[in-house]
């Protein structure tokens, strides 16, 4: 789950990235969520970055209080349950590479 705006370029690039290196990964066992804070309107025209992915409008901020999100982007990787297993705050190579890792961890666990 992917908490970003198109206003930040910092949320912009880290879903970009997610999106891209990730892709041969999304399947019915791992989904991914863009989660627009805000945001009143998604009918209009999504950034390209998104085109395919599930797109959550989080007008009231109710996803961004329950999972504590204060930065944007914030990815969080979560379980069946709904709870977090690895959050990235900010946009890093380091932790995008730490991020990738698990997703790719997780597809496989889950494809088995």
């Amino acid at each position: 789950m992917a908490f970003w705006s198109e206003k930040s370029p910092p949320a912009r690039m880290m879903v970009d990235e997610l999106i891209q290196q990730t892709g041969d990964i999304r399947n019915n066992d791992v989904r991914f969520f863009a989660v627009i804070p805000g945001r009143q309107n998604l009918t209009g025209q999504l950034p390209a970055g998104l085109k395919g992915i599930e797109t959550v409008s989080d007008t009231d901020y109710s996803l961004a209080q329950r999972f504590k999100v204060a930065v944007l982007p914030t990815v969080l990787i979560l379980d069946n349950s709904l709870r977090v297993v690895m959050r990235v705050e900010g946009f890093s190579r380091l932790g995008f590479e730490g991020l990738r890792q698990r997703l790719i961890q997780l597809a496989q666990v889950s494809g088995q």
